[in-house]
């Protein structure tokens, strides 16, 4: 006895996938990916908290020419400061004079 050969099914789905939903939640100036850096580059230079494990994760990242600065992608050109205690200041509407 012989089973006949299968063949390949399709499966057409008519609701949009989950990872479309979260890409519409994503703040501005980033965009939604299924396997991002889990310790992002920030302002500071700084790629996550001291002893991150770098793992794909999914989740909301900066567009290219953007970097985190205060949970927000900014500008590279609109990156905030350290002060001399070591206070990370965002750019702001005033002046920042950080000595």
């Amino acid at each position: 006895f012989t089973l006949p050969p299968t063949l390949p099914v399709t499966i057409i789905s008519t609701s949009l996938p989950l990872f479309l939903h979260a890409a519409l939640a994503c703040p501005p100036n980033s965009s939604y990916s299924l396997c991002m850096s889990s310790c992002p580059e920030t302002c500071l230079g700084v790629v996550g908290p001291l002893g991150c494990d770098n793992v794909c994760v999914e989740g909301c990242e900066c567009n290219p020419g953007f970097i985190l600065s205060d949970n927000k992608c900014v500008s590279l050109r609109d990156c905030g400061c350290m002060d001399s205690s070591g206070a990370y200041h965002p750019v702001s509407g005033n002046n920042l004079h950080v000595t």
